[in-house]
């Protein structure tokens, strides 16, 4: 009961703020404009309880993320798809920097953690070479430590 006489006093409050902005209103260009903004605020007012009655709470807008199906709702859950997302982006940058000198890699591994302030750093980095090309090691390494700020592991093997 109490729903219904919030829904009626909402609408004739509405009504009556519409009626006496509407008479201190007197161009009959800007009558037009306000008749519209009114007429939008009284459906908005008419829709806002009716919403309230549906009463959704937050768990029924849950959000999961569509790559991993992790649940946002959980922090770690989160930090961890944050730093997966962040190591697969790392290591396609690294790749693209090393064909930009026209140096193939077998694989690049990334590993990256979160400091206490909640910012992500790289701990380590793995990059995996054949044996023919181990004599551009020097060069690897001072490619990605410019541009990554952290000294690679190669690893040359057959």
């Amino acid at each position: 009961m109490d729903n219904v006489k919030t829904f009626a006093v909402t609408l004739c409050l509405c009504c009556i703020a519409c009626s006496i902005i509407s008479l201190l209103c007197s161009d009959m260009r800007m009558k037009k404009v306000v008749s519209l903004v009114m007429g939008a605020f009284i459906v908005c007012s008419l829709l806002l309880p009716l919403f309230s009655l549906t009463a959704l709470s937050a768990d029924d807008f849950r959000i999961t993320t569509d790559s991993t199906g992790l649940d946002i709702d959980s922090e770690e859950s989160y930090k961890k798809a944050v730093l997966d997302e962040t190591a697969k982006n790392l290591v396609i940058a690294a790749d693209d920097l090393l064909k930009q000198e026209e140096i193939r890699a077998k694989n690049i591994e990334l590993a990256i953690k979160l400091s206490e302030d909640d910012s992500i750093y790289i701990s380590k980095i793995y990059i995996y070479i054949n044996k023919a090309d181990e004599q551009k090691a020097e060069k690897i390494k001072s490619i990605i430590e410019k541009n990554m700020n952290k000294e690679p592991v190669i690893v040359a093997d057959e």
